[in-house]
């Protein structure tokens, strides 16, 4: 299940979740070259539980921001780091919800003047609902 994302710069981002540690985490790597070449594979989570499911976004300044779901908790929920150096490094994984049940899906989308908005499906009310949060 790998994203991809372009920045102004033309450089290529690509983030995957992976088994090969023996439970779900999240890589991410880069080209600054169309392809030709890619920087080495930077796992980015390092949990219990898994990691999976990601969208990944780019602002107007190149800063990537990045979320996901993560089972570690007990029931899913969503997180969310960024990189304001190309990918180089990441903050610190930040929990976004803090449900009753199952959050999962995130979609990431960032508008022109870099508002981040988030949605994601969640069943903590017994079925399935969107929910949306905003975020600068």
């Amino acid at each position: 299940m790998p994203v991809i994302a372009v920045d102004s710069s033309a450089h290529i981002h690509v983030a995957w979740y992976d088994n090969t540690p023996g439970n779900l985490e999240i890589y991410y790597k880069r080209s600054e070259d169309d392809g030709s070449t890619w920087s080495s594979s930077q796992r980015l989570t390092w949990t219990g539980g898994g990691s999976r499911y990601i969208s990944l976004a780019i602002d107007s300044g190149n800063a990537l921001h990045m979320a996901w779901y993560d089972d570690t908790p007990g029931a899913s929920e969503i997180y969310y780091k960024r990189s304001t150096d190309g990918g180089s490094t990441w903050s610190a994984a930040q929990r976004l919800t803090w449900t009753s049940d199952t959050s999962s899906t995130p979609v990431l989308a960032i508008e022109s003047n870099n508002a981040l908005h988030l949605i994601w499906r969640d069943n903590t009310p017994g079925n399935w609902e969107i929910y949306y949060k905003k975020g600068t």
